[in-house]
């Protein structure tokens, strides 16, 4: 075979080469547009199984009377509990014969008076916790007792809420 030949083979190939391709290339658009589609009823199927089920499986009922009437959380208040146990750890402390081997008194009761010096600080951070607590509970209960209010109302931007969070 001369080169006008080979020229002709080659050709054909690459013509061949692009008809492939392109092929390839429609069979995945086909194979796209056919995920589309499940994708797309599948997500109708779930909307609509959604519509149906907030009028059909009925939640536990909420009885939004007795949300509006619940008490206001309480606000934590200073303990010194970490500071009293110190205190009485110190006031009970009596020397034993052990303690010599353990390091002697001196360093026994100077362990205590560190733990005396930082139990306002440990007390202190507990209260801080509690009162970042608190702060949360009272945002909710007000967030709550605002929402059982407008409901009991018949307020209907309040329902809308609670089918959305439903």
């Amino acid at each position: 075979m001369g080169w006008k030949g080979t020229l002709r083979s080659v050709n054909a190939a690459i013509r061949a080469a692009e008809r492939d391709a392109q092929r390839r290339h429609k069979q995945a658009v086909k194979e796209q547009i056919s995920n589309d589609a499940a994708e797309a009823v599948t997500g109708w199927k779930e909307y609509t199984d959604n519509l149906v089920s907030v009028h059909t499986n009925l939640a536990e009922s909420i009885n939004w009377t007795s949300i509006l009437n619940q008490p206001r959380p309480i606000e934590p208040k200073l303990n010194t509990h970490h500071l009293d146990a110190a205190q009485e750890q110190i006031k009970n402390y009596k020397p034993g014969f052990f303690d010599f081997l353990r390091g002697g008194q001196t360093r026994i009761v100077r362990r205590l008076n560190e733990a005396l010096k930082e139990a306002p600080e440990q007390d202190r951070l507990d209260f801080e916790t509690a009162h970042y607590e608190y702060l949360n509970a009272l945002e909710e209960w007000e967030v709550d007792r605002n929402l059982a209010d407008r409901l009991l109302a018949g307020d209907a931007n309040a329902i809308k809420e609670v089918i959305s969070e439903l």
